[in-house]
């Protein structure tokens, strides 16, 4: 794993999926994880969360608070996504493409670990990472359910007759 870390930090762009799928995957073994964990730091910036526009302050704001809950939760995928955000809107892309490819290539983790239907769930080590995935995909939840041996199922406002009715999830 602290291989896995150190190829990760380093934004080494020779990981595959595969290393990407042990290391999302393999954070369940590590001595800090907790799938219900909220940094302390995520939560000053959370009010930011819901402002449409934001300034170059609240920027630097979201910038300095993510990097933080980011170090203290490397999985916090709603934290990225919005770190990704300000660097962007700061206009600082490179650091923006560094972050949004480790984003990519996590989601495309998850998704390599099954297809999302009952007999082959998504793997998922906390359950907001569900609903990261359903909104990563441009889809709206409109339910839940807890079924036997912890597997989720997330009900989704389809966009057409061809779209399954929902998904299912192991955490």
């Amino acid at each position: 794993y602290k291989r896995l870390w150190r190829k990760f930090v380093s934004n080494d762009t020779n990981m595959s999926i595969q290393e990407y799928r042990h290391f999302y995957l393999g954070y369940v073994f590590q001595e800090d994880y907790d799938p219900y964990r909220v940094s302390e730091f995520a939560t000053k910036i959370q009010p930011l969360y819901y402002k449409k526009n934001h300034t170059e302050a609240e920027c630097d704001t979201i910038i300095k608070y993510a990097e933080l809950s980011l170090a203290d939760n490397p999985f916090d995928l709603n934290q990225m996504q919005f770190f990704i955000y300000a660097l962007k809107t700061k206009r600082k892309y490179a650091r923006a493409s560094i972050w949004q490819y480790r984003l990519n290539h996590l989601i495309e983790a998850i998704l390599s670990t099954g297809t999302g239907k009952k007999e082959s769930p998504w793997f998922v080590i906390s359950p907001v990472h569900e609903y990261n995935i359903v909104n990563f995909m441009g889809l709206v939840v409109t339910d839940h359910q807890e079924l036997i041996n912890d597997i989720d199922y997330i009900i989704v406002d389809k966009k057409n007759d061809k779209m399954p009715d929902g998904y299912y999830f192991d955490v």
